[in-house]
Order: C-alpha cells, then structure tokens, then sequence
C-alpha cells in the first residue's frame, strides 16, 4: 500500500494525469523548472554531483556569461555582410557568387567594425544604396528604420568582439546539429528563476538540431505573459494568498522527495535528481516573494528596455516584446540559456530587396541584444546561426539578386560583449573560403556543422576559463583542433 506521500499530486487534485507539456503547465501546481528538466532527465548530465540542497543556489548559473542563440530559418547569405578570407586570411580573388560583386576597392568599400574586422561598407557603382552589408546597417543602428542609413548609434560595439566561422550547411532543414545550448547547461549555465528558453517548439527551441548533447526540453514564449506565469500558479487558485500558495508549494516538493529518491537509484540520473529537486526548492522562494522580475516592461528599467527594443511597455505579443523579455530575462541570470528564431530568410527571390530587409532586422536584434547587455551592466554571448546559405545572380556589382540555395557558403557570427571592456581575440576568423567561394573543406570545421557548433561552444567556454571542461568531454574533436578555433582570451 502506498503512503500518502506516494500519491501523486495529479490525483490528490482530481486532476487527469498529465501525458504531455500542455498538460503539466495546466494543472498550475508544479513550479515550471521543475517540470522542464523531465523531458530530458535520461540525456541531462550535468558536471558535478552534490547535495541539492546545500548547492541549489551555487549551481544557479556560476557566475558564468549569459548564452543567446539568434537562429535565422530559411538560409541568408551571411557571408555577404563582411570580406571573406581564405585560410591564410588573404582576400579572395572574387565575391561574385557572394553578392558583392568584383571585390574590395572595386565593388565595395570596406568597413571596419569590432576592431578592425572588415565588413562590406558603401557600393562603388550600382542600385545600392548605403552599407552593402544591411547586417552591419542594424547593428549600428537598431531602431534607426532606414535600411540604407550610415549612422553608427550603438556605442556598445565599442565592447564587443566579433569572430565568423566558415561551414558548409544543408538548405532549408532543421537537421543542422548548430545548436550548443545542451553543451552550455551541462557545463553549468543554470537561472535562478527561469529554465533554458525557445520561440519555436523543437527539442531546442529553434529549429536546429543539437550537438553533442541536447538541451532539457525549452520553456517555448509565446507571450511576455508567459514568462511570469511559469513560476506561479493556474488561475484555478488565484483565490489563494501568496502564504498559501507557498505553503501548497512546500507540501508539493515534499511529496516528491521519494520520487526524487527513485530517480537517484537509476544509472545516471543522480545530478538529474538534483536538478528536479533544486527547482522545485527555488520555486517555493519564488512563489512566496510573488514570482521577481521576470516582466521587464514593469522593472524600474522597463521604459528604457521597451526603447531598446521599440515597443510599448504595455505590449506582450509582438516578436520584438517577447524576444526583449526573453533577452532581458537571459542576461540578467533569471533565465538560462535563450534561444530566439527569426523566419523569412530563404529569401532568394530574384531580388535583392527581400533579402536586404531581412538581414537588416537580423542586425537590428544583435544590436539590440548587444544594448540591452550594455543598459543592465552584464556581459553577454551571441551566437547567429542559419540552416543553409544562397546565391546571387553573377555580376561584377553589389546588387546581384538573390536566386537559389547555396549551403556551401555557409557561415556562423560569434558575438561577446563585456562592459569592461572588448574581450581580447587571436583572430577574427574559424576557417574559411576557397576560390569557389564556399567553405572550404581543407578545414576540419569546413564540411562538419557539428563540428563547427562545437568550435563556437569551445570560444564560449574558453571566455569562461573551462577549457578543462573541452577536454574532458571531448568537445571538438582534440586539443590540436582547439587551439585553431578557439579566438576569444579570457579577460
């Protein structure tokens, strides 16, 4: 016979047992990080092995730098927006298939940004208008609306270092294993509110696949709303007291302890267990104080963050509120890792107008991420991926339209911000283009997105002084490979 404490808290309730994310989050009695880590408990593995609860509060991120995936759906040609190097760094001798027609001097102008890393500036002959690198147009100036604007009004890429990484993709899939966020949390990346975040529903929360290791199931946004209702409790018991809902919280995690102690029995589930246990104690702390700050737009900074990101505070739905939230949530340790994806970019069309417009807003949210880290005083880590890449139409100028899919010339944009100062670098680039203008294959990350995933999570983990952490797990491939892909020093 099963003690009370076995008794499942569904059936206490007479309440259906849940099959399934929609089904957990209704019932409104479980705290959502703890139910965020069941979907994974067999595949999350985290570094170390400790009594949850002396160590709950230590693991709740460490320190560590916050971690934002921008996924671009559809394939855009990233490697149009800066000058492409080959392996030695020199320049190639065309970017015709590019979109940027002849070259440096003679079909564009170069512009530097991060410290010198060249991007493609104003056109020599031509339609276009402004930068030709429309990316760089809203990194420097999110919120300026003009496509063909020259202005440089982000002073927050004065702290920032940017390096790009050649790879070969496959078009318009979401089987990319690009996603790194599993390989973040396990190396201890953790919120103290909220879990790891997504806006689209995969098993990553943007439509990547995972290297390596894949991410406890992502809490996915769909409303600024959302993120405040993940920590508290259905409206069934509103009528209750915060006291009493605390205390409804305490009975909950106590029941669970003989579960918890189940899952500590199984082959590789004891830091799983801790993980269970931890959120379900911080959740209590949570509920009782009334759920914290996880709504920006009501936070003593709210104006200045719904400026930033050029929404009304009173807003909830538009991408750019809930991707300001998600953000703001991030960086500011609430959340673990974020991950945002942006669609329309398989814009090969037979203009170049679409694809203008698109890698445009693509900047204008790096940039806007960029600012945010910059208004609440905390460091951050960008990481812009696509599923794929295109192709222009062959012409000595910058204003070849877009006409198919070409993975080949694939690309991956590293971003680190630290308000002390821009994070040192040994280079700005991981591989690179051939005379083919593609990656080129004669580098390991080349042909192997995983591979070239797991070189942008080796940076991020060398930024973090874990290099111990790569080689105990093996993250890209052996210490030889790393010393070539790592480019960010820790400070």
């Amino acid at each position: 016979m099963k003690t009370k404490k076995e008794i499942p808290f569904w059936a206490e309730l007479n309440h259906g047992k849940p099959t399934n994310r929609r089904d957990f989050l209704a019932t409104g009695l479980i705290p959502f990080a703890a139910y965020a880590v069941a979907p994974a408990i067999g595949t999350l593995l985290l570094p170390r092995e400790a009594s949850a609860a002396d160590n709950c509060a230590a693991n709740a991120g460490g320190g560590m730098i916050p971690f934002i995936t921008v996924n671009l759906a559809g394939g855009p040609s990233l490697a149009s927006q800066l000058v492409v190097k080959n392996l030695k760094g020199d320049n190639l001798k065309s970017y015709t298939r590019l979109g940027l027609g002849s070259g440096p001097a003679v079909s564009f102008n170069v512009e530097k940004e991060f410290g010198g890393v060249e991007f493609a500036g104003t056109a020599i002959g031509g339609t276009t208008q402004g930068y030709a690198s429309k990316f760089l147009t809203g990194l420097r100036d999110p919120g300026g609306n003009n496509i063909n604007s020259m202005q440089r009004n982000n002073v927050a890429l004065d702290k920032t270092a940017f390096v790009w990484s050649a790879v070969s993709l496959n078009d318009d899939t979401a089987g990319n294993q690009l996603d790194v966020t599993g390989l973040v949390l396990k190396l201890g990346l953790a919120g103290t509110k909220l879990p790891n975040l997504g806006r689209s529903d995969t098993s990553t929360g943007i439509s990547q696949a995972a290297s390596m290791t894949p991410p406890p199931s992502p809490f996915v946004v769909n409303s600024v709303n959302d993120l405040a209702n993940a920590l508290g409790y259905s409206s069934s018991l509103s009528g209750l007291s915060i006291k009493q809902k605390a205390a409804l919280a305490k009975v909950i995690a106590n029941s669970s302890s003989s579960q918890i102690q189940r899952m500590r029995e199984m082959n590789g589930a004891t830091v799983s267990a801790q993980l269970a246990e931890c959120a379900g104690l911080r959740n209590i702390d949570l509920v009782a104080s009334g759920g914290g700050d996880v709504n920006p737009y009501t936070v003593s900074i709210g104006a200045q963050l719904a400026s930033i990101w050029g929404v009304n505070v009173g807003d909830r739905t538009s991408q750019n509120a809930i991707f300001g939230a998600m953000v703001y949530n991030g960086i500011s340790g609430n959340a673990a890792t974020v991950n945002l994806n942006m669609g329309g970019y398989d814009y090969h069309d037979g203009t170049r107008t679409t694809g203008n417009n698109r890698d445009f807003a693509a900047g204008e949210v790096v940039g806007r991420i960029l600012k945010t880290a910059e208004l609440l005083g905390k460091p951050v880590f960008v990481y812009v991926c696509a599923d794929g890449a295109t192709v222009s139409a062959d012409t000595a100028l910058t204003d070849g339209a877009w006409m198919s899919d070409r993975g080949i010339a694939g690309m991956q944009y590293m971003f680190s911000y630290s308000p002390a100062g821009r994070p040192a670098t040994s280079g700005s680039q991981v591989g690179g283009f051939n005379e083919g203008q593609a990656a080129d294959g004669a580098f390991p990350t080349g042909n192997d997105a995983s591979l070239a995933a797991q070189a942008v999570f080796s940076n991020y983990a060398a930024l973090n002084g874990r290099q111990d952490f790569l080689e105990a797990n093996r993250v890209a491939s052996d210490a030889g490979l790393r010393s070539q892909v790592i480019k960010f020093q820790k400070g």
